[in-house]
């Protein structure tokens, strides 16, 4: 029997009812996709695309990310503190960008992503963007002249599932809580060499299911205290932080 999984991504998800208007009522179950990534600094996460929204869940944390209809904003939320942030998704930024920062001697999102070529991935169709060779010159002088570290980005491969149903709202959310270079589609491998020739995994996709959900996944939590930052959700002092992950 052929295997639900193994069909194209774009007849699955024209099958899902992904056209709910914001006002329209959602069914008590949803169909969507459970997607299953890796991150060297945030870990093993797990994400649910479905027409009643998006959920980004860290396994080891149990700290999430809500992105609902209109899609506005980003709800952060950790069950362990108790505590949640709503922010303009404009604003949302990549939990571990400091240590990043050090590290690359700058954000993921500043490179400049060039041509891009057709692939697969999970044998669903997808696309493979390279970073520009002027990014990569101008990397090259910036090593020289010793502003940025060695471990800085020269080149870039990242593959991204691009689907009607799945395109500026899943990449809108996953590259900016990963930090990476805006996309439209589902972000699935992100991995860089850096000016040393050393290669780098930054992200990776370990499993893609069809799923159908409680609505209820996507329900905003009741009895947390709101909190003026992200950061005072992500961290309250049991979490580890990048630095931390990183040298471990």
């Amino acid at each position: 029997m052929r295997k639900l999984a193994a069909l194209p991504l774009v007849i699955i998800l024209a099958a899902l009812p992904g056209s709910f208007s914001p006002g329209a009522a959602v069914p008590a179950r949803v169909t969507g996709w459970r997607v299953s990534q890796m991150t060297k600094l945030n870990g093993k996460t797990t994400v649910y695309i479905t027409p009643a929204g998006i959920k980004l869940i860290n396994d080891r944390t149990g700290i999430y990310v809500l992105f609902l209809p209109p899609y506005k904003h980003a709800v952060a939320v950790n069950p362990g503190n108790r505590k949640f942030c709503s922010t303009p998704i404009e604003r949302l930024q990549d939990p571990y960008r400091e240590t990043n920062m050090m590290f690359n001697g700058g954000t993921l999102r500043q490179i400049e992503l060039g041509s891009s070529s057709p692939t697969k991935i999970f044998d669903m169709p997808a696309v493979q963007y390279v970073a520009t060779s002027a990014f990569a010159r101008r990397q090259m002088a910036a090593v020289k002249a010793g502003r940025m570290p060695p471990r800085a980005p020269k080149t870039v491969e990242f593959v991204v599932i691009r689907n009607k149903d799945c395109q500026s709202r899943t990449g809108t959310l996953l590259t900016r809580f990963y930090g990476l270079p805006q996309v439209d589609g589902l972000p699935c491998t992100f991995k860089f060499r850096d000016t040393r020739g050393k290669d780098h995994s930054i992200l990776r996709t370990l499993s893609i299911k069809p799923v159908t959900v409680e609505k209820s996944l996507f329900d905003m939590p009741t009895g947390y205290t709101k909190a003026p930052t992200n950061e005072s959700v992500f961290y309250d002092g049991k979490i580890e932080n990048g630095l931390e992950i990183m040298f471990r």
